[in-house]
């Protein structure tokens, strides 16, 4: 045995003269054999290793970018514990349900968890739920559904107070309040205090024939209303509508402007397709009413329509204190021309007024042409108009009603809306970063897009992404043209989006199509029974219908070579197109309203067929 240890000695003195390693190879130079060692996942009980690559003398190492690197035991350790991802939003309880806590799941072992400070505290599924929170009956709100009593000749009208949470009203006769004047004190004010001003009519809810109406009062109002029928008369048996009113703000033009305050109405109805209605806009206590209004409803279901493109219905004055008197006469001449056709509604791509800011403005465009605009609905969207020019707020919601999804709405809003096989998506371009749509409306439209199922897609939107305007072509103005064509218009030759229509430029043209890569197809219309047909075409074409008001922009810039447009020309005042809507084909048809020989002119009438 003492001759063996012996022996064993000399070799370990050869190996420590010589520099072997304990795997029988030169320490100095030495190629290591890497056998690979397979990973254990940490569990929320043990510790994991990675995976690695062993060598026979004992050393360890993982593989990173093809280099093999030395570790300890220690470094190729996972620790154990409990592996969590994103917190699963809880739910808020309600008058109605309970709600959830917001919690984690353990990706590991599936348990839940709460965070209660640096710690996370076990919980069972059950001691996640919350239990309903009782109803808190302080709400105030003067709507039809709370109503209790008429106002009389001695006392104002009486409303229960309802949930603050969930709108609930109390059955607690003590929760009551009294809301507005008495009979008698409506009797004995100002009538024009009480008037229904600027009214508009839109499809709030376009699937399910709800109309939506909007109008102001400069007092606030006893009970507003909208009283319908159906047929050609109003009589005893109508049915009325109390409009809900929001307290809103405006100016009066001075040194510094004054703030003055208003009251803005909205009311909904539904209404059965193709049927024959007439409905007055009143204050049932001030008794004050605008003037009749027989109207056909429009029926979504149709599957051929017509619809009018306008913009930019302004008009400008000289001086901001003088009367606004006649400013609605040019956007008059198209409403009037648009009631003796086919249109089912209008699309309406901003710039209604000239100074948003300031009420006297809206009242006088509005309540001149209320023969017309009380007659036929009104899709519209903001302009610079309407918010960045003489600093407007939320001037489109204050005088349209229409549905929408929840946003901010100080510069304007963006909502969709399905008539007959057309999905329309209405943008907001005044809400801008770094000149493209912010990403919270970039992603509603990106899904809008790609959740659609209609035959055809129109977008509307002011500021142009193709035009030979200034804001389209002039490389000094055209920053946001530039930036939404690199943003969008990819996005809606991907996703099928037929026609695209624009504003602010005061011109009139329409594009060829325009492809993925932002650049016009070699498609040439086919002419068939007397109109230019694009057959087709897998791009998108952009139209601008030139201004509704009296606003004539200058020359066409030529920055776009004419091959991007099939028809571009400056536009005339009192300018719009009307869009033929049947199963296969699309056709515009730009038109303007010669004054001096009181004739409709057309500028062109191209289409779409598919």
């Amino acid at each position: 045995m003492t001759k063996y240890k012996k022996l064993y000695s000399i070799i370990l003195a050869i190996v420590v003269a010589f520099g072997l390693c304990s795997c029988g190879q030169p320490s100095a130079g030495h190629t290591h054999e890497y056998k690979l060692v397979a990973g254990i996942e940490a569990t929320c009980e043990t510790d994991g290793i990675l995976e690695h690559y062993e060598c026979d003398c004992g050393k360890k190492f993982i593989k990173n970018n093809n280099k093999f690197e030395e570790k300890t035991d220690e470094q190729l350790k996972t620790p154990h514990g409990h592996k969590f991802g994103s917190a699963i939003a809880g739910v808020d309880a309600t008058c109605e349900q309970g709600g959830t806590l917001t919690h984690f799941k353990c990706e590991r072992c599936d348990k839940l968890f709460v965070s209660e400070g640096d710690e996370y505290v076990e919980k069972t599924e059950d001691e996640l739920l919350t239990e309903p929170i009782e109803h808190v009956y302080t709400a105030k709100k003067a709507e039809e559904k709370y109503l209790l009593s008429e106002a009389t000749e001695e006392s104002a009208a009486t409303y229960r107070k309802s949930c603050k949470y969930c709108g609930k009203a109390s059955e607690n006769d003590a929760d009551v309040f009294a809301h507005g004047k008495t009979l008698a004190f409506y009797k004995s004010q100002n009538k024009d205090y009480y008037m229904p001003t600027s009214l508009t009519v839109s499809l709030y809810d376009a699937a399910n024939n709800i109309y939506g109406f909007n109008w102001n009062t400069t007092r606030e109002p006893g009970r507003a209303a909208v009283v319908y029928q159906k047929g050609n008369v109003i009589n005893d048996e109508a049915e009325k509508v109390i409009a809900k009113t929001v307290t809103c703000e405006s100016y009066e033009v001075g040194e510094p402007d004054a703030q003055i305050r208003y009251y803005v109405c909205k009311a909904e109805i539904k209404l059965e397709p193709n049927e024959v209605y007439t409905y007055r806009v009143c204050d049932l206590y001030a008794d004050t009413a605008l003037a009749d209004v027989t109207i056909t409803a429009t029926d979504n279901n149709a599957k051929a329509f017509t619809f009018t493109h306008l913009s930019d219905s302004q008009v400008g004055i000289a001086n901001l204190k003088s009367s606004t008197t006649g400013t609605g006469a040019f956007f008059g001449n198209v409403l009037r021309e648009v009631l003796k056709g086919e249109s089912d509604f209008i699309v309406h791509t901003g710039d209604v007024v000239e100074y948003s800011k300031y009420e006297k403005f809206w009242k006088s465009m509005l309540d001149d042409n209320f023969e017309y605009l009380s007659q036929i609905p009104v899709q519209a969207i903001s302009g610079n108009h309407e918010t960045t020019y003489k600093n407007g707020e939320n001037e489109t919601l204050k005088h349209f009603n229409v549905a929408f999804p929840e946003q901010e709405t100080k510069t304007g809003f963006y909502y969709s809306f399905v008539y007959g096989n057309v999905k329309f998506i209405m943008l907001n371009t005044n809400r801008l970063n770094s000149e493209k749509l912010t990403d919270d409306q970039y992603l509603w439209l990106e899904s809008e897009l790609k959740n659609k199922t209609e035959r055809w897609t129109v977008v509307s939107m002011h500021n142009p992404m193709y035009s030979v305007g200034a804001y389209g072509s002039n490389p000094s103005k055209n920053g946001i043209s530039l930036a939404l064509r690199a943003q969008l218009g990819k996005l809606f030759v991907d996703n099928k989006v037929d026609l695209v229509l624009q504003g602010h430029d005061h011109c009139v043209s329409m594009s060829r199509p325009i492809g993925a890569d932002l650049k016009p197809l070699a498609d040439e219309p086919v002419t068939e029974n007397g109109t230019d047909y694009y057959n087709s075409p897998e791009g998108t074409i952009y139209i601008m219908s030139g201004p509704a008001g009296n606003q004539m922009r200058g020359r066409k810039y030529s920055t776009d070579n004419d091959e991007y447009y099939v028809y571009a020309e400056e536009a005339l005042g009192s300018s719009w197109s009307e869009i033929e809507v049947t199963e296969n084909t699309l056709v515009i048809t730009a038109k303007y309203y010669d004054s001096n020989e009181k004739i409709v002119k057309t500028y062109y009438s191209k289409g779409i067929k598919k």
